[in-house]
């Protein structure tokens, strides 16, 4: 994820004229002066196997790509945001599925049960992937993308767990059932590819 942040505002509202005055008739403002020098900051959620510094690192490939679209007298901060790591934990009911029999832990370690996670989970990845910095991982989104799954009949006890980058022994921290997950402003969250906390029956 990229986001780009003008850390001055956008609109010159200061101005005594504004908001009375119809846009296509006049200037908003003045030219900006382009011998003053003025910074705006980029930030970037790379991926965890991204290398961000050092020659050729994701950092240096982004002041390249951008150098010659920038303005004269404007200049880039590149700043690496972070990842807020999502688990989810629910039971899910299915019908249509043919599933083993057995204990609930055999079941669930079945091929047929992991390639319906595997499935379940991509759909809600495909949902949180859309989110942008800051954004919240709204747990009625989830259990609605889950819910669209043909194959699923209910979804109980729907949880968000978060992580932000150093996973206890404990497993993630997980908020009430229902609850929405809201990032901190300069993170994105990320759904991880852990399907340990989802159980179908």
């Amino acid at each position: 994820g990229v986001a780009v942040q003008d850390q001055f505002g956008g609109l010159d509202i200061d101005r005594a004229i504004f908001g009375n005055f119809n846009f296509i008739e006049r200037l908003f403002a003045a030219e900006r002066d382009i011998t003053s020098p003025y910074a705006f900051s980029i930030l970037v959620a790379p991926e965890d196997s991204a290398i961000w510094g050092g020659t050729g690192g994701l950092r240096e490939q982004v002041l390249d790509a951008i150098e010659d679209l920038r303005p004269i007298g404007l200049f880039p901060r590149v700043e690496r945001a972070s990842s807020l790591r999502v688990y989810l934990r629910a039971t899910i009911v299915l019908q249509g599925i043919p599933l083993p029999s057995g204990s609930r832990e055999a079941v669930n370690a079945s091929p047929a049960a992991l390639a319906i996670k595997q499935r379940l989970r991509q759909r809600v990845a495909g949902y949180i992937g859309r989110l942008g910095f800051g954004e919240p991982v709204r747990a009625a989104k989830v259990g609605w993308q889950l819910l669209s799954d043909p194959s699923v009949v209910d979804v109980q006890d729907l949880e968000l767990g978060q992580d932000s980058g150093s996973l206890s022994s404990n497993g993630p921290q997980w908020l009430g059932v229902g609850e929405n997950l809201v990032p901190a402003a300069r993170s994105i969250p990320v759904l991880m590819d852990d399907d340990r906390y989802i159980t179908v029956t």
